[in-house]
């Protein structure tokens, strides 16, 4: 593996790595033994548990349970990407792990948990030289934040909501809150706590992969537009259900928003491969309803990637890639890892709009709208029958909780089509 001083911290740490205290590992992987002595029973525990958090009840201690799950992974997959590299460069690894272990403890989830950090973990293998370079400046760059070593080159953190530069230009300027250098550049935030990141080099990455190439970064006088209705529709979102509000801060690691070239709707993406990265698209054309959807859709999303570490939902199968289910909401042929996903978040935003019914939050005429749309694909069937000819591509206890949502909705589908009923009777 080709190495090269840059990689390296700049300065000079006080300890080695094998003085250090250790008292920052029992914090992190606190709790984790009854997920690493028995993965399978607690997989079990938190699937069937799926779809009461998507229902929005007493989804706190689940979710808490969940997060000791994904810090433990997280913390793993770094400490074996050490191991790796040090096959080649001891010394880089040293110094790598003597820099995350001189960092806060926030500093360390930060680091740890960031959608970036794991991408390039996973990349280290195919991709060496390029993945440490990023993994070094994010330590570089979490470590100048906890006010360690001096701004000796362009660092970024890996949520990408500080970037440091030695030579900064004048539109650098901190605007999140906290106390920044002066040649430091932080992101705005959703809720006090979610990087919108705008123009870090991990947004710019983003924006330029093949799958994105139509959109563009929004000019400097819409981001705090953006900024602002981001913040509306989360503070809407929490008034409807604090369970939803708590899910996202949660699980939600980094928002990126995304402005299309032409004009067109308002849209939302993620991907298992950066996990906690949302990207979102039209903020500012986008209804509240249809941006809540959006938010809501990719946060439910993440809980299901976490929980996919411990048990893929979908079975090594020759021809599993090729496979295809029609979806009822949206008309697509989709994969099925992204069909079955399907049937649990549009069960979660089932439920979600249903709470929102009971409320003024949004506007009636957006409630209605969402909700037929989240139901769209429950109402003639259970969306599970359209996976009966791949039975053994998908996990059997997967499919089987998936199978239970249909009859939940039930009195919500009753529900709604008399209300559609009685709005087309006082229309006519």
């Amino acid at each position: 593996m080709a190495t090269s001083e840059a990689f390296i911290r700049s300065y000079n740490p006080q300890r080695s790595a094998s003085d250090l205290n250790h008292n920052w590992f029992e914090e992190l992987a606190v709790q984790d033994l009854s997920w690493v002595v028995n993965t399978t029973g607690r997989y079990a525990s938190m699937l069937h548990k799926i779809p009461d958090i998507f229902a929005w009840e007493e989804s706190a201690n689940h979710l808490a349970n969940l997060q000791i799950f994904s810090r433990s992974v997280a913390l793993r997959r770094f400490l074996s990407a050490l191991d790796h590299i040090g096959r080649y460069d001891q010394s880089l690894a040293n110094s790598m792990r003597t820099t995350f272990e001189e960092l806060t403890f926030e500093g360390k989830l930060r680091f740890m948990t960031a959608p970036e950090t794991f991408h390039r973990i996973t990349r280290l293998r195919k991709e060496p030289v390029d993945s440490i370079v990023a993994l070094c400046n994010f330590l570089n760059g979490e470590a100048v934040l906890s006010g360690l070593g001096p701004i000796d080159e362009d660092y970024v953190t890996a949520l990408g909501d500080y970037y440091y530069s030695k030579n900064p230009p004048e539109r650098l300027i901190g605007n999140n809150g906290k106390e920044a250098p002066s040649n430091a550049a932080s992101a705005p935030l959703l809720a006090g706590t979610i990087p919108i990141d705008f123009s870090s080099p991990n947004a710019g990455n983003a924006q330029e992969s093949d799958e994105l190439r139509e959109y563009l970064p929004y000019p400097e006088e819409e981001k705090a537009l953006v900024v602002e209705k981001l913040n509306e529709i989360f503070n809407r979102i929490e008034r409807v259900s604090e369970a939803t509000a708590h899910m996202i801060k949660q699980r939600v690691k980094v928002i990126i928003p995304l402005k299309k070239e032409e004009a067109g709707g308002p849209g939302s993406t993620s991907q298992p491969r950066y996990p906690g990265r949302v990207l979102l698209r039209g903020i500012e054309v986008g209804s509240f309803g249809s941006l809540a959807s959006g938010l809501v859709h990719e946060a439910m999303h993440q809980v299901l990637y976490v929980l996919e570490w411990g048990g893929p939902f979908i079975v090594e199968d020759p021809d599993v890639r090729a496979a295809r289910a029609t979806s009822e909401w949206t008309g697509r042929d989709l994969p099925l890892h992204s069909y079955i996903h399907a049937c649990f978040i549009w069960y979660g935003l089932s439920t979600f709009w249903n709470l929102a019914r009971s409320t003024d939050v949004f506007a009636p005429i957006d409630v209605q709208r969402q909700l037929e749309r989240s139901l769209a694909g429950f109402i003639k069937e259970n969306p599970i029958v359209r996976l009966a000819p791949f039975a053994g591509m998908l996990r059997y206890d997967v499919v089987k909780i998936a199978g239970t949502l249909h009859d939940r909705l039930q009195s919500v589908i009753n529900e709604v089509g008399i209300a559609a009923s009685e709005t087309t009777a006082s229309a006519s």
